[in-house]
This record gives structure tokens, C-alpha cells and sequence, in this order.
């Protein structure tokens, strides 16, 4: 990832009409200001005006890593799917050994 200042993100949509659910998921990441890792969770109803967040500062990359694996692990453990940026990055996880069950579920 390398020290740059660039904010990467996520998104993830639960939608299941049935239940009267219609959920979405961000996930951010990126250096603050002071050269901490940080990620943002937000989180709501689709079209809601203020979305829950928080955020979470870590001391290195490699934590920071390991906190999206997990963040993203749960949030498709919970059913949500992958709706930005898209196929690419399941192509992408399933070509570095990151496994099956993210790319196939990435629609």
C-alpha cells in the first residue's frame, strides 16, 4: 500500500425485500492526517440522511490489513454483497489465494 494519503472504499448492499431491508455498508480506508492508518464504517438504511459511523485508527499497515479482512470477511459472513467497485476486485481476490468464497459472491 505504501505511505500515500489516497482514500480507498467499499461498498456492500444487503437488499432483502421481504424482510423490508435495504442495507448498506462502507467500508473506508486511508492515512490520516498523522500518518495513522485509519478505516471508516458507515452504515444505514439505503437513502438514509446520516448514516452510523466509526472509525477506527490502527498503528500499521499490516494491522490495517488485517482489519479489512475481517471487516470484509463478517459483512459477507452477514449476507451483504459487493457493489463497488465491483467484479474486478473479487477477480482480483480469488487470483491472489484470498479464496473462493469472496469472489463468488461478488455479483
Amino acid at each position: 500500500m505504501g505511505k500515500t494519503s489516497a482514500v480507498c472504499a467499499l461498498c456492500f448492499q444487503r437488499i432483502r425485500p421481504e424482510r423490508n431491508e435495504w442495507r448498506h455498508y462502507t467500508i473506508e480506508w486511508g492515512l490520516d492526517l498523522f500518518g495513522l492508518h485509519t478505516i471508516v464504517l458507515s452504515w444505514g438504511r439505503i437513502g438514509c440522511a446520516r448514516p452510523r459511523r466509526r472509525t477506527l485508527s490502527l498503528p500499521s499497515e499490516e494491522d490495517l490489513l488485517a482489519e479489512l479482512a475481517r471487516q470484509i470477511a463478517r459483512r459477507l459472513r452477514r449476507g451483504y454483497r459487493l457493489v463497488w467497485p465491483g467484479d474486478e476486485l473479487g477477480q482480483w481476490l480469488a487470483g491472489t489465494g484470498q479464496g473462493t468464497a469472496f469472489s463468488s459472491r461478488v455479483a
